[in-house]
């Protein structure tokens, strides 16, 4: 999740004439000391994961995950990097920027697969005035996050729904100005659920005219890649984020399936993008058909503080997804 700060470091910095064994071999015998070594062998990891990305000639198969979030030690984990120093941090801050330019002053979002709710507790700071309902199917991770809601102060604002968000007839609040899934598609287990999914997503675009924002992985060409993003871009995290990241990645759609998917079952095709240089975030969306939100954002956005890392996340997230609006 800190990937967006060194995506494309490494491309402009490995020099080009050297094989990347070799180059490995140089920064070990420049650099022996072991806390140096790490320093250099990171960005040349990185460079090598991004070229075998790039010239892979074959994209393995999707495998959905193989438990649920909240019966692994990865639900915790997942939701320890949401805090303000957590490696998701700067993509929440990414995220709430994004849907905070498609709700109106007083607007309600409607978010599918809210998990622990701690992106919904960010985006109810950053945007006081709004109201925000989340669908969350697991019992275990809407408990988790109702106390995360409780927690912050923001019962009154964050209501937290049971269901499951390929059926939301019944669950949807009345008034719906936008409608988000972040890091939540790659949890379906097959197709047939992300078409029931999206075609949800398609009823309340017609029904409302809201504004859709989708953000999610987008599964890489390579297994070993899914198995090295976790230490090249948030070594420090516990080990149950860097299993459930791999999980991810391994389980997600990938953007031609994604805008393949959304351009059928939304009543427009949305507007999409795929990470420049290493291709593993994809983002999604439909501006609402009201025309007021734009200003709501300006007036009513509060930019949360964010640490130093968060900060350069943020500004990388919108180098690699440049058509996304900052």
């Amino acid at each position: 999740m800190d990937a967006p700060t060194t995506l494309e470091a490494p491309l402009r910095h490995t020099p080009a004439d050297l094989p990347l064994a070799d180059v490995r071999s140089a920064a070990l015998a420049h650099d022996p000391a072991p806390a140096r070594r790490t320093r250099w062998l990171r960005p040349l990891r990185i460079a090598e994961l991004v070229l075998r990305e790039a010239f892979a000639r074959e994209a393995i198969e999707r495998t959905p995950e193989p438990e649920a979030m909240d019966a692994s030690e990865g639900a915790a984990a997942f939701d320890r990097e949401g805090e303000a120093g957590g490696a998701l941090a700067g993509v929440y801050a990414f995220n709430a920027r994004a849907l905070s330019r498609m709700l109106p002053r007083g607007g309600t979002l409607l978010d599918l697969g809210s998990g622990s709710a701690r992106f919904l507790v960010f985006l109810a700071r950053c945007r006081p005035d709004v109201r925000i309902y989340g669908v969350e199917l697991s019992p275990a991770m809407r408990a988790r996050g109702r106390a995360a809601i409780v927690r912050a102060g923001l019962p009154d604002r964050i209501t937290l729904l049971a269901g499951d968000m390929t059926e939301l007839e019944q669950i949807a609040p009345r008034r719906v100005d936008a409608a988000s899934a972040i890091f939540s598609l790659h949890h379906l287990p097959d197709f047939e659920h992300l078409r029931r999914c999206t075609d949800q997503i398609g009823r309340l675009r017609a029904a409302h005219g809201c504004g859709v924002w989708i953000f999610d992985h987008a599964r890489p060409r390579l297994r070993r890649t899914a198995f090295a993003f976790p230490d090249c871009f948030t070594p420090d995290s516990a080990a149950a984020f860097k299993a459930n990241s791999r999980d991810s990645l391994l389980a997600a759609f990938s953007y031609g399936e994604l805008r393949e998917t959304l351009a059928r079952q939304l009543p427009e095709a949305p507007r999409g993008a795929c990470a420049r240089v290493l291709r593993l975030y994809q983002a999604h969306w439909l501006a609402p058909r009201a025309t007021e939100a734009e200003n709501a954002h300006g007036e009513c956005f509060a930019a949360p503080a964010l640490s130093r890392q968060a900060e350069r996340d943020l500004r990388g997230l919108h180098g690699i997804l440049p058509q996304v609006p900052a």
